[in-house]
């Protein structure tokens, strides 16, 4: 047979290695990052028999790599999708030359759960020849929230003698709103993690110590109340993937 013709190879699929991920299978799984927090991923075109093919990245005009996100926990809530992008293929996470490689050392997720990434081609056609689906990446989680947000309501006492509307010296007395804290899930860029929720919150409900001013006095003097200031107390709101719940204190 004889002739010849001009033909285009491109990558049987892509690999991801994401440093420190404990892919997490759920809620209970161990802490990856902070919601909004950077990370790397590495990423390397393959051929079929798993070798890195160290040509990708090196065309005329350059080929990438773009990531797709998909939400494994809590499935059916919040996905904001994945940021960030890979730096030109050449290089590994450490600044080694790595041909067929490269790194993007700023992705972040700014959400609480479990996910997965799937890498194609960033144009979505290799030279015009078709996409390259990677492999879907192992679970990369668990995101926590960055930190909470907190505010209160204004609480009110009640008279122990309603109909007279008074309190004896020494009587007890109680609360007739009783205090509670909203708190609220929060990612590095303050915004509110939507789930935080469910099997995902992670606040008990605990107190270690609690006191009270007394307004009348300008807020600055003590007011002394026989309550617990310790010990697990109502919480609601917590399992309805809004990113806030409510710890009521009386």
């Amino acid at each position: 047979m004889t002739g010849n013709d001009t033909f285009i190879t491109r990558p049987d699929h892509f690999s991801l290695e994401i440093s420190g991920n404990p892919a997490a299978s759920s809620a209970a799984g161990d802490v990856f990052i902070k919601a909004g927090n950077s990370f790397p991923i590495l990423v390397s075109a393959r051929n079929a028999a798993g070798d890195v093919t160290p040509n990708y990245g090196q065309e005329e005009t350059a080929e990438t790599v773009k990531l797709s996100t998909d939400l494994i926990a809590p499935a059916g809530q919040h996905n904001p999708g994945l940021k960030g992008e890979f730096d030109a293929f050449g290089t590994d996470c450490d600044g080694n030359v790595a041909l067929g490689y490269a790194c993007g050392k700023k992705f972040s997720w700014n959400e609480v759960g479990i996910i997965q990434l799937t890498p194609e081609v960033g144009d979505g056609s290799y030279l015009g020849s078709g996409n390259v689906s990677g492999n879907s990446s192992d679970n990369v989680g668990r995101f926590i929230p960055d930190r909470f947000g907190v505010s209160a309501n204004t609480p009110a006492f009640v008279d122990a003698c309603l109909a007279g509307a008074y309190t004896y010296l020494g009587q007890p007395f109680g609360f007739l709103i009783d205090p509670e804290l909203t708190l609220t899930a929060r990612g590095e860029d303050g915004s509110l993690l939507l789930n935080y929720g469910n099997e995902f919150w992670k606040y008990a409900g605990t107190l270690s110590d609690r006191h009270y001013l007394n307004t009348a006095l300008g807020g600055g003097a003590g007011l002394t109340i026989a309550v617990s200031t310790s010990g697990t107390k109502t919480l609601t709101g917590a399992d309805d993937y809004d990113g806030s719940g409510n710890p009521d204190l009386g």
